[in-house]
């Protein structure tokens, strides 16, 4: 069984209007989960930090490649 990388762009709106963008890459990825009916992976993405201002913040994630079954992406944060 093989293994991919995904490629994302990320970007980030702050309350402020500040933006924030940066590429991603993802992996590994089975080869296997472009096939699958469910795949999930989390990943660690900027562990530690703090957002600095308190309100609303967009996050956007574009894969940067045609990437088959792809249909969601989301972000997991330590509060609750």
């Amino acid at each position: 069984m093989g293994h991919e990388e995904l490629s994302l762009a990320v970007s980030v709106i702050a309350p402020d209007s500040i933006r924030f963008s940066e590429s991603v890459e993802i992996h590994p990825i089975p080869h296997s989960a472009r096939y699958n009916d469910h795949f999930e992976s989390v990943v660690p993405y900027r562990t530690g930090n703090t957002l600095r201002q308190s309100g609303m913040y967009m996050f956007g994630f574009s894969p940067a490649e045609e990437y088959t079954g792809l249909t969601a992406i989301g972000v997991k944060t330590d509060k609750h």
